[in-house]
């Protein structure tokens, strides 16, 4: 449906057309446009005038109000006699205002007279109504809501008192219940939540003591499942509690075992971490060691030499563990040579300095290398290898 925003494109589209004239049809569509623009103001001031014989019918000021926005638009200045018609549109809603106030006081008197009476019946419904609501109802709650609890109802009955508010000792019955509910809740193995109970209970009679028996329960239950990582940590966040400390060694020592066993299988990798996690337990430490010794030696045995000296070198100081960083690499020059890399194995003795037989091993395959040169007659070669063992054989 056309609107007052339709009309003022309408009109600048005619504006447009009428810059020029004289082409073509642009004079019939200017023409055309302001006709449709006058059409579309026409809708609209039509609909007002509706407003306003619809706003006659009921003489109600909200409808004249509706016919005022209506004429007040801005697309409606000037045309036709919308002056004239806004003037006497709020002429007509004051008067409906006047009317409607008038009416409304002529109510208020009427009620007040319905008041005084409906007050003093009020007042005596109010007595029996104040005994039965502060007295006899609620009691029945109260009663219903310990019934509740007597059953293991415990959401259920801390509803029931906490809807009684500040009645009698229902802050004391809603600490009980919730007290109740963490014991249950910790007989069936819920300890993290029975554990956040106890600590919302704050000084609750002995909630503090029972988050230490929560806990210590929990970590019974977890050596029971044999976690025992977990159950050590929970029995170590319990300091001397009970035999707390009694527990802790009892699984550090099966633990160690454990440890140990997979030691004698073979499984060095799974035997560090077991006694890894011991930490300072008895001789953990130097089992450690003592392991990765044995790995040592195992790698150096199957001829991975550099694995091995890696591994002894990790070790520091332990045993003799930079004896033995040399013997690999005496193992691995012999093999070089054995290889016939005399270059290679030559440079790996030299590394040894004063270890063993090195510098032998050196002066041998030196002078193995000038007897080749000589077979050979290349006589530079071997000169200059053989002057550097002078005195060899």
């Amino acid at each position: 449906m056309p609107d007052l925003t339709d009309a003022a494109d309408l009109e600048a589209c005619a504006k447009q057309f009428g810059q020029i004239p004289g082409y073509k049809d642009a004079k019939q569509r200017a023409e055309q446009c302001l006709q449709d623009a006058e059409n579309a103001r026409e809708i609209v001031y039509n609909d007002a005038v509706e407003a306003m014989q619809e706003a006659e019918k009921g003489n109600f000021s909200f409808k004249w109000e509706k016919a005022i926005r209506m004429l007040g638009r801005e697309g409606l200045n000037g045309y036709r006699d919308v002056e004239e018609l806004r003037k006497q549109a709020e002429q007509r809603r004051k008067e409906c205002e006047n009317a409607e106030e008038k009416e409304r006081k002529a109510k208020e008197r009427k009620n007040k007279r319905l008041t005084v009476a409906f007050v003093l019946v009020v007042l005596i419904a109010c007595v029996v109504g104040w005994f039965v609501v502060t007295r006899v109802i609620p009691n029945n709650k109260y009663q219903r809501a310990v019934a509740l609890r007597e059953n293991g109802q415990y959401d259920d009955a801390i509803a029931a008192f906490a809807e009684l508010g500040d009645y009698g000792d229902t802050k004391t019955q809603i600490a009980e219940t919730w007290y109740q509910k963490a014991l249950l809740s910790r007989e069936n193995g819920m300890y993290e939540y029975a554990y956040t109970i106890f600590s919302s209970l704050g000084d609750y009679s002995d909630a503090a003591q029972q988050l230490s028996e929560t806990k210590y329960q929990q970590a019974v239950s977890l050596r029971e499942a044999g976690e025992y990582e977990s159950a050590i940590a929970a029995f170590t966040s319990l300091n001397d509690y009970r035999d707390a400390k009694t527990q802790i060694g009892e699984m550090k020592q099966e633990k160690y075992q454990q440890a140990v066993t997979l030691r004698e299988n073979g499984q060095y990798e799974e035997a560090i971490a077991a006694f890894e996690k011991l930490g300072d337990y008895s001789d953990a430490e130097v089992k450690i060691k003592e392991i990765k010794y044995q790995q040592a030696m195992a790698l150096r045995r199957s001829g991975q030499y550099d694995e091995a000296i890696a591994a002894f070198t990790a070790l520091g100081n332990y045993s003799d563990a930079e004896m033995q960083i040399k013997e690999v690499k005496y193992q691995q020059a012999v093999e070089l040579r054995e290889n016939g890399q005399y270059d290679d194995a030559i440079v790996a003795f030299t590394e040894l300095k004063d270890y063993s037989d090195a510098k032998t091993q050196i002066a041998e395959m030196k002078y193995q290398q000038g007897k080749a040169f000589l077979n050979v007659m290349d006589y530079d070669n071997a000169a200059r290898i053989l002057i550097t063992i002078k005195g060899y054989k």
